[in-house]
């Protein structure tokens, strides 16, 4: 029986959800987490619809995930309205961009998102679940094509941030491999996650990657130092397991990475690095690397080849940053990551 002093100050709310964090992982690796199954989504069956419609036309995963979940986001909204769907209109899809760009959503999220709504709103009105017009008239923010500053950190910061993962610690072990492919190759984080073991043929020296946008498969030369922090996580840290993904959890029950954990992964080493890029996370070092190979004398033909992009005019932002390094052609061998 305990008979030491009480605490006599409520717990706060990061204490909170820590201590609901760990008792849920807990209870799961026993086995004996129930989870409440959520209420069904007031516009589910539309969404689904939705769904099978952008997978019938080709369109990736990643897009028709982004797309389901932002008009996901609108409808919810719009259920709390009490109004029939019949009667949305071009002032509702206004008012819900509006408050989620005074409420934390940056512009340019707004601007993808009312992308996202105009897709959804197209094939409402080709389904007469709405009244048309509405689609044409959706607008989002006003977005400069160029940034005026680099939307990644310089190549020395990078390395910076790579030589920070050379511990013997677990976490850094498999962090630094996931960072080289970020930034030695400009994945995309979906892409990492989705690596599997059979990607890699270590005999060639190449490994395949599934395309998140455009769909494919793309193959790379494994470059040295890549090679040799993946066969140091796959050594030392990844579990055994028949899980067939090469980048797991490094606690049990050990699953797949999600996207999610390496924004985390990413930005908090950037934070932690004292970088102060106008990104932080994977994405960061994908701009990284497309800049990184510009200066190296690479076309925007070859980088949008490099990085999994439909055309080059997706990467001309780069081009913003150095246009005197278009004059030569590179090998795309970036280096002096050792």
């Amino acid at each position: 029986h305990y008979r030491g002093p009480h605490r006599i100050i409520s717990a706060g709310r990061c204490s909170t959800r820590f201590f609901t964090f760990a008792a849920k992982k807990w209870l799961r690796f026993h086995g004996r987490l129930k989870i409440p199954t959520p209420p069904a989504h007031p516009f589910a069956v539309q969404l689904a619809d939705y769904a099978d419609y952008m997978k019938s036309v080709g369109l990736s995963a990643a897009t028709v995930r982004s797309h389901t979940w932002k008009s996901a986001k609108f409808l919810a909204w719009f259920h709390e309205l009490r109004k029939s769907f019949r009667y949305v209109c071009l002032d509702d899809v206004d008012r819900f961009l509006a408050i989620k760009g005074a409420t934390g959503w940056n512009p340019t999220t707004v601007a993808v998102a009312g992308q996202a709504l105009r897709s959804f709103f197209r094939y409402a009105e080709s389904q007469n679940w709405c009244k048309s017009g509405i689609a044409k008239g959706i607008k989002g923010p006003a977005i400069p094509k160029y940034n005026s500053l680099p939307q990644g950190p310089t190549w020395k910061q990078v390395q910076f941030l790579l030589k920070g993962c050379r511990t013997n610690k677990p976490a850094d072990i498999r962090a630094r491999a996931i960072l080289m492919l970020f930034a030695l190759y400009g994945l995309r984080s979906s892409e990492v996650t989705g690596l599997l073991f059979n990607d890699f043929d270590w005999g060639k020296r190449k490994f395949t990657v599934r395309r998140s946008k455009r769909g494919g498969f793309q193959q790379y030369p494994i470059q040295r130092e890549v090679g040799n922090a993946i066969q140091e996580y796959l050594t030392k840290v990844r579990p055994c397991c028949p899980c067939k993904h090469l980048f797991l959890t490094l606690r049990p029950p050990y699953r797949p990475m999600h996207s999610s954990s390496n924004y985390l992964l990413t930005s908090l080493r950037m934070k932690r690095a004292g970088m102060d890029s106008a990104r932080r996370g994977p994405h960061s070092l994908r701009h990284s690397c497309a800049t990184r190979l510009l200066e190296r004398g690479a076309s925007l033909p070859q980088i949008a080849e490099f990085l999994g992009h439909r055309n080059s005019q997706s990467v001309g932002i780069y081009a913003k940053f150095d246009i005197a390094s278009l004059k030569t052609v590179a090998d795309f061998d970036l280096g002096g990551l050792r």
